[in-house]
């Protein structure tokens, strides 16, 4: 039975060798290297657009002589760099590409090799050129017309608390919506940069900003903004709420060392807000006044391994601390 087991164990290694390129070396082309050069380019989402700039997608060969496995950049890899070049406007740029790795026994091929392309535009129809290239010449090249027929602008700014403390989609589930002659929304930035955001392809005319609803209807001041694009772009835009800062720290009961990459939740009337707890085992949420319920939760751990497995708490015009909880 065993030596049986072994016999086809070999015959399936053998085929795999057969059907797939090993791992190593220069020559692992993978499933595109028995085909020529070539390189496609995915239907772009608009063909006319007021936008600055147009985002390709697609997919390219990969060489069959100057493949590499099993680690580094995608262009080491595949063999093959991608560029494109707008001539229209005589703008040429990289390509971010990516390639898969695919394989069984521990033997390696390639999937799909795609790459994908910010390409700016100028006023007009634009020609733009993606090419596929390997170090041994064997070159392709695909073909694209966008047209820019209008101009466009950008909307940005911030959102924040009395405390200057940025309130972006993971401290408080922000992003804003900016409604007139077209529509556009952005989620708020978090972390680096919290609270900050941005909205481009805005052509001209008079719109709303309005933060979108949030799990605890944060109070902007000013609820709205009005503006008018004309003829560039406007920045600086900030809304202020009145937060405060919840906060408590977790540990482990039986040492007191604390309990960090814990996830807690904070909700009230049905809506919620998530964060994990932190090196230090601490915790901070900025939620405006309120009745809330905090609850930490592992998918790890059972029911009941919390003490005390959640903590009501009131905000009312300042700071709660010492929300604290052991596991």
């Amino acid at each position: 039975m065993i030596d049986a087991l072994r016999r086809s164990l070999l015959s399936m290694t053998v085929i795999c060798i057969l059907t797939l390129n090993s791992c190593g070396g220069g020559g692992g082309g993978g499933l595109d290297s028995v085909t020529p050069g070539w390189v496609t380019i995915d239907a772009a989402n608009a063909v006319s657009t007021v936008c600055n700039d147009t985002t390709l997608t697609g997919k390219a060969f990969i060489s069959s002589t100057s493949s590499s496995c099993c680690s580094g950049t995608a262009e080491h890899l595949t063999g093959v760099t991608v560029t494109w070049h707008n001539e229209t406007g005589d703008q040429s740029g990289s390509t971010y590409q990516h390639v898969n790795l695919v394989g069984t026994f521990g033997i390696s091929a390639f999937g799909d090799h795609t790459w994908i392309a910010t390409v700016p535009l100028v006023m007009g129809a634009n020609t733009i050129a993606i090419t596929a290239q390997e170090p041994g010449g064997l070159t392709a090249t695909k073909r694209v017309t966008i047209v820019k027929n209008g101009n466009s602008y950008s909307v940005s700014g911030r959102l924040s608390n009395q405390a200057d403390f940025g309130l972006g989609y993971l401290e408080a589930g922000m992003s804003v919506t900016l409604s007139g002659n077209t529509t556009r929304t952005s989620v708020v930035n978090s972390v680096v940069n919290a609270g900050v955001f941005g909205m481009t392809c805005v052509p001209p005319g008079t719109y709303r900003l309005t933060p979108s609803p949030n799990p605890f209807s944060y109070p902007f001041v000013p609820a709205y903004i009005d503006i008018e694009v004309v003829n560039a772009d406007i920045n600086n835009l900030y809304m202020v709420a009145t937060t405060y800062e919840v906060s408590g720290k977790i540990t482990y009961a039986n040492n007191g060392s604390p309990a960090a990459s814990t996830s807690l939740g904070i909700s009230s009337a049905g809506s919620a807000l998530y964060t994990t707890s932190d090196y230090n085992g601490n915790f901070k949420f900025t939620v405006p006044n309120g009745n809330y319920s905090i609850q930490p939760f592992d998918m790890l751990f059972q029911p009941g391994m919390f003490n005390p497995p959640y903590q009501d708490i009131t905000v009312a015009g300042g700071n709660v601390s010492n929300v604290n909880f052991t596991r």
